[in-house]
């Protein structure tokens, strides 16, 4: 069977994990869910928490490193540079993680024609409607943690290619504090549909109104590296903040001699909440340590150059990503280890569906077809029913009535091209001559979408042509029903650019599309 991925480099974000088998270590793409351990050889899958799975992302500059960015930075500045004694102190600021499905609608004018008066000299310009629909992915990273002067509120887009680790507390050396998650997803969510609905009125519609929704949010909690060092050179005290990763100065300096330190504690509206001890040390050297750094925090140093946050333990929920044995659940033989959600046991011919919420284990069909070249690329055939759903099929037009929702199983990077493919397939599949599938051989190619990655993807075309038809969004949602979704493999012929299938000739699709 082949693997939608064979044809492409890894890419996105990469899992630091340990095989079960043999305990090597592991770096697994993102969007790879299956995989080989190249040390023994064991078929591996991961699997995804039901609760939003938590990853650190290590710091990747130690204290001389540190040092000599911030000595660059001063130089720049014409500023001295640090002095003795310096402190280090590397800490985990929490952020969400939300990445989804967005359809979007534009209304605006467009310029099509321009004329100038021979005699007047005027410019007379000609303007039509046009409105622009379409789906794309969305990601953002939003701080989940207190207030920290300098950290910045959002990481971008690293969260997207980074390498990162399964958070667990046995990964937190001692050395290095998390931070208090204080931000639920919930409430992420909702800020997040709050500046999605800002969107709208960035720029105004020209005509109509501009809409904005979001499909299937899915959250993780990234915690990542910056680094504090304070300078206690003279009488003066400077902090800095670094990114953990790329060495940046977050945060100026700003020179302040202990007595303005203190007054600035004491009519901080932290100085309530901060929590320092102050034993075994003199009555300067404590007032140079107080640094309101968190709300809700404090933080010393002693001689043994330890800073000590007081934090407490998150109060969120979060569940830890595992890695098991990729095998046969009715006889334990090691399923084929391309990326596939679906699988027939070699040796017993059971069907091993690695989908948690779907009662019913999925039919598995084909289309025959003569042509030996062809390639079987699957689709997830979805029954659909409801006044919904009749609304929507007489607005497709369609010759024939059809009762199944057809999504391409396989990943597709353009999800505009995903859509005009969907209305293609779920016209004529009906069309078809469908028999059981006993083996997957190398022509069929791997299941990349879960049947409820393809329930949302239905949704999303259901909304996408609604809006596009009638201009506005429907009031009510197409029913389908899980309980019956169908695995069907159609087979497609390469042809040029395109793919187009071998027995109707009508569905086509780009081949440059395919991930």
């Amino acid at each position: 069977m082949k693997t939608a991925s064979s044809k492409r480099s890894k890419r996105g974000y990469y899992i630091a994990v340990g095989c079960p088998g043999c305990g090597g270590k592991l770096s697994i793409d993102s969007g790879f869910f299956v995989t080989t351990c190249s040390h023994c050889g064991t078929p591996l899958r991961l699997v995804m928490p039901e609760t939003p799975p938590a990853f650190i992302i290590t710091h990747k500059i130690d204290r001389r490193q540190a040092r000599f960015k911030v000595d660059r930075f001063l130089k720049s500045k014409g500023l001295p540079l640090t002095g003795s004694p310096i402190y280090f102190k590397n800490v985990f600021y929490p952020y969400w993680q939300v990445d989804s499905l967005l359809l979007r609608c534009r209304n605006k004018r467009e310029r099509v024609v321009t004329s100038i008066d021979p005699d007047s000299g005027r410019e007379t310009a000609v303007y039509r409607k046009k409105r622009k629909i379409f789906l794309s992915q969305y990601s953002t990273t939003i701080a989940a943690g207190s207030y920290f002067e300098g950290v910045p509120d959002s990481i971008g887009m690293r969260g997207q290619y980074l390498k990162l680790k399964p958070f667990s507390n046995s990964k937190v050396t001692d050395d290095v504090d998390v931070l208090k998650v204080v931000r639920n997803s919930t409430e992420i969510l909702s800020t997040i549909e709050l500046s999605l609905r800002q969107m709208n009125s960035i720029r105004s519609a020209d005509f109509g109104r501009n809409l904005t929704k979001m499909f299937n949010p899915e959250s993780r909690l990234l915690y990542f590296p910056f680094t504090i060092l304070e300078d206690y050179e003279g009488d003066g005290f400077k902090r800095y903040l670094l990114d953990g990763l790329s060495g940046r100065v977050l945060l100026s300096p700003e020179s302040l001699n202990a007595a303005a330190v203190d007054k600035a504690v004491q009519k901080s509206s932290l100085s309530s909440v901060l929590s320092i001890s102050l034993s075994g040390e003199s009555e300067t050297e404590a007032e140079k340590s107080i640094v309101p750094l968190l709300a809700g925090k404090g933080i010393r140093y002693s001689e043994s150059d330890n800073f000590e946050f007081e934090t407490e333990a998150p109060q969120i929920e979060f569940g830890e990503l595992q890695v098991e044995l990729h095998r046969c659940h009715n006889c334990g033989e090691n399923l084929p280890s391309q990326q596939s959600c679906i699988y027939i046991c070699r040796n017993c011919q059971q069907l091993t569906c690695l989908e948690k919420k779907i009662q019913v284990l999925p039919k598995i069909l084909k289309a025959e077809t003569t042509d030996k070249d062809a390639e079987m690329f699957p689709f997830w055939s979805i029954p659909v029913s409801g006044q919904a759903s009749d609304a929507f099929k007489k607005s497709l037009g369609a010759v024939s009535d059809f009762n199944n929702f057809a999504v391409p199983a396989f990943k597709i990077s353009n999800l505009e091209a995903m859509y005009r493919l969907c209305k293609r397939t779920l016209v004529s599949i009906d069309n078809l001559d469908l028999e059981p599938v006993e083996n997957l051989d190398n022509s069929f190619r791997g299941v990349d979408i879960s049947p409820s990655e393809a329930f949302v993807l239905a949704n999303a075309v259901y909304y996408r042509h609604w809006l596009e038809k009638f201009r506005k969004l429907p009031t009510e949602e197409i029913s389908m029903d899980l309980r019956e979704i169908r695995l069907c493999y159609l087979p497609f012929k390469a042809e040029n650019y395109f793919y187009v299938d071998s027995i109707l000739n009508s569905i086509t699709f780009e081949k440059s599309i395919i991930d």
